[in-house]
C-alpha cells in the first residue's frame, strides 16, 4: 500500500512510522513519488471517455536534463493523444518522419483509471506499446476513411467518417448514464476492443 493518509496504514499505528511499510529505500520511495507526480501533471490524457496515465520507457541516460524531459514527455503525449483527437490522426503520419531532438522511448503503457475515494481503480492498461504501432494504427484509420468517403463522399474537410479510437463511443452502444461521475460499465467494453486494435490483437 502507499497510503499516507490514514493512521491505520501506518506501522504501529504511529505516523511516524509509514516508510516501515515499503519495501522501497527512502531514496527509491522519494523518487516514486517524484515520477507519480510527474506522470500526473505532463502524462496526463482522456480518451474513449477515460482518463489515463501513459508510463513511458525513454530511451538514454537518465541523467539527462528536465526539460528534455518534459520535451520527450509531450511528444509521447501528443502521439497518444492522436488516436483519438477528430482530424488529427492523418497528422501522426508526418510526426515519424521528423527528426528528434530528444530522447526516443522504447514503448510506452496506457493505463486507464477511475477515480474512487481518495485513490484510482484501474479499469484497463494497454502494456508496452512500440512506436510503430501508433503508426499502424494510424495507416488503418487514415485507409479506413478514405474507404469511407468513396463509398459515401467526402464529410468535410477536417471531420471525416472515420477519425480515431474515440469513434468507438461512438459505434458501439454506450449506457447513458445519470450520474456523471460513476463508471460506466460499457466503457470497459470500448477499451477492451482499444486495447486489442492498439496491440494488433485479434478481436473476438
Amino acid at each position: 500500500f502507499f497510503i499516507t493518509q490514514k493512521i491505520n496504514f501506518a506501522s504501529g499505528i504511529n505516523k511516524n512510522l509509514f516508510k516501515r511499510n515499503y519495501s522501497l529505500c527512502e531514496e527509491c520511495y522519494t523518487n516514486f513519488l517524484l515520477g507519480e507526480k510527474f506522470i500526473e501533471q505532463h502524462l496526463n490524457v482522456r480518451m474513449l471517455q477515460s482518463r489515463a496515465y501513459i508510463v513511458p520507457d525513454f530511451r538514454g541516460n537518465i541523467g539527462i536534463g528536465p526539460k528534455l524531459i518534459e520535451r520527450a514527455a509531450r511528444d509521447v503525449r501528443d502521439e497518444v493523444r492522436t488516436l483519438s483527437r477528430p482530424n488529427k490522426v492523418k497528422e501522426l503520419l508526418d510526426v515519424f518522419g521528423k527528426e528528434r531532438y530528444f530522447p526516443t522511448y522504447n514503448s510506452c503503457t496506457i493505463v486507464f483509471v477511475n477515480k474512487v475515494q481518495a485513490g484510482l481503480k484501474i479499469i484497463e492498461y494497454i502494456p508496452e506499446i512500440p512506436p510503430s504501432r501508433f503508426q499502424a494504427v494510424a495507416d488503418a484509420f487514415v485507409k479506413a476513411s478514405n474507404t469511407a468517403d468513396e463509398l459515401w463522399g467526402k464529410r468535410g474537410a477536417d471531420y471525416g467518417w472515420i477519425n480515431g479510437l474515440d469513434d468507438l463511443t461512438r459505434l458501439l452502444p454506450i449506457k447513458d448514464m445519470k450520474n456523471k461521475k460513476e463508471l460506466n460499465p460499457d466503457i470497459k467494453r470500448v477499451l477492451t476492443i482499444a486495447k486489442h486494435i492498439i496491440l494488433g490483437r485479434p478481436l473476438n
